[in-house]
C-alpha cells in the first residue's frame, strides 16, 4: 500500500499506481515463491513418509499462496486503491 500511496501522491491514476506497485513487487514474490516449491520438492526425496506427507502439504499450501498472490491480488489491488485518499499536501 505504501507504493501506491507513493505513486498516488505524485500525481499517478490511483489504478494505474496499483498496477505500477504490482508490477515491481511481482518478480520478487514469484521469486520467493518458487524457491519455497523448490524446497519443499526436495523433502520428496528424503525416505521418511512423515517427511514427504510435509513435503506434500507445504507444496498445496505454496500452491494457494501463488493463487492467491498472483491471480486474487491482480484484482485486489486496484480495490485497495480506490479505496484510499491521498496525503495532503503540505
Amino acid at each position: 500500500m505504501n507504493g501506491i500511496m507513493q505513486d498516488i501522491a505524485r500525481g499517478t491514476h490511483k489504478q494505474v499506481a496499483a498496477r505500477y506497485t504490482f508490477r515491481r513487487l511481482f518478480i520478487a514474490g514469484v521469486t520467493a515463491l518458487l524457491a519455497d516449491a523448490v524446497g519443499f520438492a526436495v523433502l520428496m526425496l528424503i525416505d521418511i513418509p512423515v517427511i514427504q506427507d510435509l513435503a506434500i502439504t507445504a507444496s498445496i499450501g505454496v500452491a494457494v499462496l501463488i493463487f492467491t498472490s498472483l491471480l486474487l491480488m491482480r484484482w485486489h489491488c486496484p480495490m485497495l486503491a480506490s479505496a484510499q485518499k491521498p496525503p495532503s499536501a503540505h
